[in-house]
């Protein structure tokens, strides 16, 4: 998806969800974000990246294992998110490839904000490396909030036991 500039977002409620966790690409050239769940983009702590929740809300009931999105951040920063909707419902091998395959979207877009048509492969690889190791260190996090949360819906809903 090709990156929008947009003018300033409106101010949008906090929800109470975990934050995602933003990374940097070399050069703080873009910034890059992994969001499982719609309410993520709502929570992020800086409002200007409320520009990514505004592109993607239109895309929440696609059908698509995931998309990454770009915009242009209220200061002019470019920021990405990997929107990876139902990462808990594959096995985890197809989640790492299509989380790497995004990754390379992320880097695309990145090496095309350095102007760079040629880089290196060296250069590639290992800022591809970087990306995708951030990406899969939230995507770890993500695995156990969700599960944190599925158990605790569990005990939370479990029988009483009837007493005598």
């Amino acid at each position: 998806m090709r990156m929008r500039k947009l003018k300033k977002s409106s101010k949008v409620k906090s929800v109470k969800k975990t934050a995602p966790s933003w990374f940097r690409t070399p050069y703080n050239r873009l910034w890059y974000v992994l969001v499982q769940d719609p309410k993520q983009f709502l929570a992020m702590e800086d409002e200007s990246h409320h520009a990514l929740y505004e592109i993607a809300k239109e895309h929440f009931q696609s059908h698509f294992k995931a998309i990454t999105f770009y915009a242009a951040n209220n200061s002019g920063e470019l920021i990405a998110a990997i929107y990876y909707p139902r990462m808990f419902d594959a096995d985890e091998n197809e989640v790492l490839t299509v989380l790497c395959h995004e990754c390379v979207h992320v880097w695309q877009e990145f090496a095309e904000s350095l102007h760079e048509h040629e880089p290196s492969r060296e250069f590639e690889a290992y800022t591809i490396d970087e990306i995708f190791g951030n990406v899969l260190t939230e995507y770890r996090k993500l695995v156990e909030i969700n599960k944190a949360h599925t158990e605790g819906k569990a005990i939370k809903h479990k029988k009483q036991p009837d007493l005598v």
